[in-house]
């Protein structure tokens, strides 16, 4: 019995078709090219969508402006869909901007219409955004999202954190509590803006202008950003006590030796005191009347 040999079918055809039920991920379908030649298998793949950002903080001056930037990777030709920038809040977040491949319009957020718009091109893979005439409001996270219509698998997002620098007011300082010895008292010193945080640093000077080194044991924190709490005044009413002991405990010794003025009794007569040139003559006359009479 002659057995029939199996035929080499040759080389498929590849196809590049879409995942059952995937929206935008696309495989490669293929086969070996036949077993005999040796020739290897082939396998391609499409890879999905993929959104970056920076991961350093960005910084610029208030009333500049900066560029947030944005990059997206993704193998569909035909792009469909729209690139959104929002910032993100505690609660909930704010809109930027909102742009679409179709239309090539913009929508912006409230607050930044006017100041923002895409600096990349958009449709090259670059979705950075410019935002002008900064303010302290600017400061926080952003985050710059890519959705592809037919490319919805992969990391569509990304987020960049953003620092306006402001310098410090002028620090506005009071005194809390009553300034009196025994009690309790808070320096406060607070800036009405400032951007990042300032940090407030307190110094203690005695009565002769001289720091002291260290905070005394009577001093505490009381916040982050308020350092030393009763510092200069503390160490102020301390120094005004020590001067008023002494000056009482020296007024007391006088006290002490002068006599008792309830017994004291002004003489009958006082005794008129005679100038000294008069004295002077009395005496030379005096003296010559004794001459003579000897």
């Amino acid at each position: 019995m002659k057995i029939p040999q199996k035929r080499n079918p040759g080389p498929r055809a590849t196809t590049l078709s879409p995942e059952v039920g995937g929206p935008g991920l696309f495989q490669a379908v293929g086969g070996d090219w036949g077993t005999a030649s040796g020739a290897p298998s082939l396998w391609a793949t499409v890879t999905a969508i993929s959104v970056e950002t920076p991961p350093e903080v960005l910084r610029a001056a208030r009333g500049r402006s900066v560029t947030l930037p944005c990059t997206y990777r993704t193998s569909v030709l035909e792009r469909k869909g729209f690139i959104q920038w929002d910032k993100l809040l505690r609660s909930h977040s704010e809109k930027v901007l909102a742009w679409t491949f179709s239309t090539k319009d913009y929508v912006y957020g409230k607050l930044y219409e006017n100041r923002v718009t895409l600096s990349g091109n958009a449709e090259e893979s670059d979705a950075s955004v410019t935002i002008n005439q900064l303010t302290m409001d600017d400061n926080g996270t952003y985050e710059c999202s890519v959705s592809l219509l037919n490319d919805l698998d992969g990391v569509s997002k990304a987020r960049v954190r953003l620092l306006v620098l402001v310098p410090p007011s002028k620090p506005d300082c009071s005194i809390l509590g009553d300034t009196v010895i025994g009690s309790d008292i808070q320096l406060t010193c607070q800036s009405k803006e400032g951007s990042p945080l300032p940090q407030y640093r307190w110094q203690s000077f005695n009565f002769q202008n001289q720091e002291r080194k260290g905070p005394p044991d009577h001093f505490s924190y009381v916040a982050l950003y308020a350092g030393i709490a009763g510092g200069v005044v503390a160490a102020l009413i301390i120094v005004g006590v020590l001067v008023y002991c002494c000056c009482c405990r020296e007024k007391g010794e006088d006290e002490e030796t002068r006599p008792n003025r309830s017994i004291y009794r002004e003489p009958p007569e006082q005794l008129r005191e005679l100038p000294r040139g008069r004295e002077e003559d009395d005496s030379r006359r005096q003296s010559s009347d004794y001459a003579a009479h000897v």
